[in-house]
């Protein structure tokens, strides 16, 4: 089992992925929560269950992954893509989380981005 630091600013594409199994955990008081997460469904994240707190907390990294640093949690992942699950063997790939092909899915690639700039697609 790999797991590694993903960029907190992809948390809301690998979160939402399809396949997705994150840890989210906060080295300084050691606790840790761990998502598998197969399709995205808004939640009533309101209550005082730990459950809801695990669903606000994610909806608020959600939003803003930027806080995700702020709170000093890391988000890990377990070698696997975030999107089809397959294993991950590629150093990029298990940095980011996401494999080749379904990074240039999710986020487009240069040529797609730049054809769109242009207003060729």
């Amino acid at each position: 089992m790999i797991r590694s630091n993903v960029n907190p600013l992809t948390f809301p594409q690998l979160f939402t992925a399809g396949r997705a199994v994150l840890t989210l955990h906060n080295p300084e008081s050691g606790n840790h929560v761990t998502i598998r997460s197969k399709q995205w469904k808004k939640r009533n994240a309101e209550g005082k269950s730990q459950l809801g707190r695990v669903f606000s907390l994610i909806q608020q990294f959600y939003n803003d992954p930027m806080t995700i640093r702020q709170k000093g949690v890391s988000v890990l992942h377990e070698g696997k893509c975030c999107r089809c699950a397959l294993p991950l063997t590629n150093p990029q790939s298990i940095e980011r989380g996401l494999g080749d092909d379904c990074h240039a899915y999710t986020f487009g690639t240069e040529n797609q981005k730049k054809r769109e700039k242009l207003g060729l697609v």
